[in-house]
């Protein structure tokens, strides 16, 4: 994979693919771009384990609307990221062994080009406390969460970094 330098996120946003439920949750507004999810991408984008990977040259929606949207055919961001969502989730629910997780779609510019970058960010088993007051005494327990995310310090396991065929 070529050494990516430089990267300007232009867009991003959030979906949740839940295979318990019968949809994905699909967001309709783009998120607050922040250092978190630079760090991530970053990270990803320099990661000595990055492998360069080529589409199958049979028929592929996924390559197809990535393409278009990369190449100006189609500029609809969320339409691109919706359907990229769509692509999965179906993938998931034909697959029981493939988790649920929040997916974010980035659209973002690099010193090699422009690029769509997918982070499938699995859910990872988090903690916190509860407080109660019973009988005037305090009682502390802790309490999972099962739907955390990986922070800024862990890594993503999984993501793709889709350039232009040209």
């Amino acid at each position: 994979m070529e050494y990516i330098n430089d990267i300007n996120i232009q867009e991003a946003v959030i979906h949740i693919l839940d295979s318990n439920s019968s949809e994905p949750i699909l967001n309709e507004y783009t998120l607050e771009l922040n250092e978190d999810i630079y760090k991530h991408i970053e990270k990803c984008l320099k990661d000595e384990e990055l492998k360069t990977a080529v589409f199958n040259s049979e028929r592929n929606i996924v390559k197809e609307i990535v393409q278009d949207y990369l190449n100006g055919v189609d500029s609809d961001f969320l339409g691109l990221s919706k359907e990229l969502s769509r692509q999965l989730f179906s993938i998931m629910k034909g697959n029981v062994n493939i988790p649920a997780c929040d997916l974010i779609i980035v659209s973002l510019i690099t010193d090699v080009g422009p690029m769509v970058a997918v982070l499938k960010m699995d859910y990872v088993k988090n903690f916190t406390h509860s407080v109660e007051f019973v009988n005037d005494k305090i009682g502390i327990g802790i309490v999972p969460q099962a739907a955390g995310l990986p922070g800024s310090s862990q890594r993503i396991q999984k993501a793709a970094f889709i350039k232009p065929i040209r």
